[in-house]
């Protein structure tokens, strides 16, 4: 496998849209006010599941080792994890946004 640096497009992409997803969820429990004690558990499945997915696009698709594809997986998870889709959703348009540079200058 090659040595990447990179977050692939479709684990930035991915990662803004599991932070909307899950955000439907946390308004939801939120909106609530026996929610609220589930947004702990809310926030932990959130940030699992954006690990989980980006570790196995980053591994698959992008040809990352399982170290760094895990710990790519594990950012954007933390990311996604944070209440309210505004950290998320930053990181995974600014990786977006990196990557589309990038083939645009042809790296």
């Amino acid at each position: 496998m090659k040595q990447n640096n990179d977050i692939h497009p479709i684990s930035s992409f991915v990662t803004i849209v599991m932070d909307w997803m899950w955000f439907g969820i946390e308004a939801g429990a939120i909106a609530s006010v026996l929610g609220i004690a589930g947004l702990p558990l809310i926030i932990i499945l959130a940030g699992v599941t954006c690990l989980i997915a980006v570790a196995l696009i980053q591994y698959f698709v992008a040809d990352d080792e399982i170290g760094p594809a895990i710990a790519k997986g594990f950012a954007m998870g933390v990311a996604v994890g944070v209440p309210f889709p505004v950290v998320g959703t930053g990181i995974g348009a600014a990786t977006l946004g990196w990557s589309g540079y990038k083939q645009l200058k042809g790296d």
